[in-house]
């Protein structure tokens, strides 16, 4: 499962709305606790982060081609979404990055469920 709060962050570097070292702030200090469970999502996500980061370090990539890196990354996360509309249950899914497309009426509750 991938994190809300990390698939947001990462969003948010890949469309040039944080810097490298934005992201680099948030994710360091949070490291223990993505990789708590080392076969998860968040897990393997932030591991392509950190790669990421030590590549621009090292001159291997440009933060563009990170860029690149991270929102293929993101694409390859399956993301679930159940949506309870009274006793009609809808089941939509989409890549990571497209959640923020989908559409759906305020006149019903709705749960998000990330795997």
């Amino acid at each position: 499962m991938i994190s809300s709060e990390l698939r947001d962050k990462l969003l948010q570097y890949i469309s040039v709305e944080t810097t490298l070292e934005q992201l680099e702030d948030w994710v360091v200090p949070r490291l223990p606790a993505f990789l708590k469970e080392p076969n998860s999502t968040d897990a393997d996500i932030i591991s392509a982060v950190e790669l990421g980061l030590v590549d621009v370090s090292d001159g291997i990539r440009t933060e563009d081609e990170l860029r690149a890196y991270l929102n293929e990354t993101l694409q390859e996360v399956n993301v679930l979404f159940q949506v309870s509309d009274g006793l009609k249950i809808q089941t939509k899914s989409g890549s990571s990055n497209q959640t923020n497309n989908l559409q759906y009426s305020a006149s019903f509750e709705y749960s998000v469920v990330i795997i």
